[in-house]
This record gives structure tokens, C-alpha cells and sequence, in this order.
């Protein structure tokens, strides 16, 4: 994995961990991602499972969003997702007030994703 020179990673350099299964795994305000730039990097370290990914703050405390896969010649149901195919790392931006994350899988896994907060864009 290659990263930009453009790409600077947070105050606190923090990357955070997560296995996902084919279960919405939400990351319910971890410590210090709320403080950060405006992007996000998410590597998917699975060799077969895709990965939908979202960062959000939560509106109703104590509320988990509903993470789906879109169907075929549907939208996705619930919140916008970004797919992150295996083995990708992905760059996009994020609401400066995200103070959390959630990701689903397409399969049972688990596959960990990494995830760090930060400013610029990937290679």
C-alpha cells in the first residue's frame, strides 16, 4: 500500500481496528475520532469480502444506524455507504462533526478494516 504525500494523518495518529461480519458492526464514538481533518482512509484487509462503510455522528443518542448492501436495480435501504472492495484502502471525506463509524461485510468473515482520520487524498 502506497499513501500520497498529499495524505496527513490526524493530531493523534490513531488508526483504529474493527472486524466486520455480514452483521452492522458500529464503532460507537472511540476515543479521539471525533478529533481529526475532514477524511477518512479505510483499508479493507480481506482478500474476498467487501466492506460498506459510513462515519456519522450519532443524531439520537444510543441509536446504531442500518447498514445495507444495495440489490440488484435498487439503492441502498438506510444511510449512504461507501463500498470498499478487498484488499483496498479508499480516501473520502466526512462531516467534520463524525464522531463515530459503522461497516457491514458481504460475507460471514470476519474481516478487519483499519481506519484513520486525517486531511488530503490518497494516491
Amino acid at each position: 500500500m502506497t499513501i500520497s504525500a498529499s495524505w496527513r494523518s490526524s493530531r493523534q495518529g490513531f488508526t483504529y481496528a474493527r472486524s466486520i461480519t455480514n452483521a452492522s458492526i458500529a464503532a460507537r464514538q472511540p476515543v479521539g475520532f471525533e478529533i481529526g481533518e475532514g477524511t477518512v482512509r479505510v483499508t479493507n484487509s480481506s482478500a474476498t469480502v467487501y466492506i460498506a462503510f459510513m462515519a456519522y455522528s450519532f443524531a439520537v443518542a444510543g441509536a446504531d444506524p442500518t447498514l445495507t448492501f444495495p440489490v440488484d436495480g435498487s439503492p441502498p435501504v438506510g444511510q449512504s455507504v461507501t463500498i470498499i472492495g478487498p484488499g483496498q484502502t479508499t480516501f473520502f471525506d466526512i462531516p467534520a462533526n463524525a464522531d463515530s463509524f459503522a461497516a457491514i461485510g458481504s460475507a460471514a468473515g470476519p474481516s478487519v478494516i483499519y481506519v484513520q482520520r486525517g486531511s488530503g487524498v490518497g494516491p
